[in-house]
């Protein structure tokens, strides 16, 4: 009896043993199908050069539906989140008490709506994400004056407001012009239900747009440079702007979408890309424009990827692609020997977001923009051949 006593324990325990194992091995799978299931951001550029096609102009009725087709025709290729762009030109699409009305959402009758809450209704209601794009310091379309309304006329002829090339921008050094770019974020963040904000990659159009405040600066920095000073300046935003943000709502994202050429940011763009890629107090992802082909000579796709890997020295920081549709079938004017890739090729997008799937950062990519797969005026011979491509990989999620 004592010997079949010990066979039965040792049969429990082995069997306990046994379904343990099983029990873990059933949890990491679990686990993994969940990892695998995870969304990436798959995500559209709608800009205001959509808004003047499909608002400005038109009833509100029809409006309303072509921004009701917007969000549909994009959920149907299986992407979840839209780009709006709310600010182009120090003017607003929704209800603003800082910033003008946005000519690309009036009306056939003079009038307007605000075009954000029904923009945002229309993507609950679809469950897709919206991300609010905003231009910072751009004020006017070239060669457009400043308009009475805006916030920038009483400031035309100071140093806050400057014309460079026939258009006006805001001075990024001046406390005006930053107070004035917070609290427009605060009041979108207060006002309005989205997933994230997304500031656009101009910052410094001119390097002597501040000359002024760069040479009183100096009398207590004798050698800040004036390049130190420009990157000092939109770090300065960036970090007061995410601060601000967080107070509000801590679940909304802050992201810049940089120029792809790291060294642009700094020595024409001036921001501080890799400092804000180590850091935990400026922004939760980058979304930099890799709007470049493989064979691009000046920058080929996959090494300027990699450099985007390289400087993401704090993991918490996402990495979205944003990718260049717009370029497809046409001639890449500055790719040097690879100008004519996009029309010899018709599967670049697909390639790129494979690729950018393997990246230890990455969390998605961005196409530049609506028009470029929805509107066929903008079609090239190669459109329908990576619109085809596209949602092949999209039906396929993310392996």
């Amino acid at each position: 009896m004592k010997k079949m006593g010990i066979l039965f324990t040792i049969f429990v325990v082995f069997s306990f043993f046994v379904i343990a194992n099983k029990q873990v091995k059933v949890e990491k799978k679990i686990e993994t199908v969940k990892k695998k299931e995870q969304e990436e951001m798959r995500a559209l550029f709608v800009s205001y050069m959509e808004l003047n096609t499909y608002i400005q102009d038109k009833t509100e009725e029809k409006s309303k539906e072509n921004i009701e087709n917007i969000i549909k025709n994009t959920k149907k290729k299986r992407m979840n989140t839209i780009i709006l762009q709310v600010r182009s030109f120090d003017d607003a699409i929704y209800k603003s008490k800082d910033f003008k009305v946005s000519k690309s959402i009036i009306l056939q009758d003079n009038t307007h709506y605000d075009v954000l809450d029904y923009f945002i209704k229309v993507c609950q209601k679809e469950n897709m994400d919206l991300y609010l794009w905003v231009n910072p310091f751009r004020i006017t379309r070239r060669k457009e004056e400043i308009e009475k309304d805006s916030f920038a006329y009483s400031y035309k002829d100071s140093d806050v407001v400057k014309k460079i090339e026939d258009i006006y921008y805001y001075n990024p050094a001046s406390s005006i012009v930053q107070k004035h770019i917070i609290e427009g974020i605060k009041e979108l963040i207060q006002n309005y239900k989205c997933k994230g904000i997304l500031f656009d990659d101009y910052f410094y159009p001119d390097k002597d747009i501040d000359k002024k405040e760069y040479e009183e600066y100096k009398k207590e920095d004798e050698k800040i440079t004036q390049e130190e000073y420009h990157l000092k300046i939109v770090s300065e935003l960036i970090e007061n702007v995410y601060k601000e943000i967080k107070k509000i709502n801590k679940k909304v994202e802050f992201g810049i979408s940089p120029d792809g050429n790291i060294e642009n940011n700094y020595n024409k763009n001036f921001a501080d890309v890799k400092l804000w890629a180590k850091s935990d107090k400026y922004i939760d992802f980058l979304m930099p424009q890799l709007y470049y082909g493989f064979t691009n000579q000046a920058r080929p796709f996959y090494d300027t990827l990699k450099e985007w890997n390289a400087i993401v020295k704090n993991k918490k920081i996402k990495l979205y692609y944003a990718l260049a549709f717009y370029k497809i079938g046409l001639e890449d004017q500055y790719a040097k020997e690879g100008r004519e890739e996009w029309i010899k090729q018709n599967d670049i997008i697909k390639r790129q977001i494979i690729l950018s799937r393997n990246a230890p950062n990455y969390h998605g990519f961005s196409l530049f923009r609506y028009d470029n797969l929805f509107n066929e005026t903008y079609y090239t011979e190669n459109t329908l051949k990576e619109l085809e491509n596209l949602e092949g990989i999209l039906k396929m999620g993310n392996k």
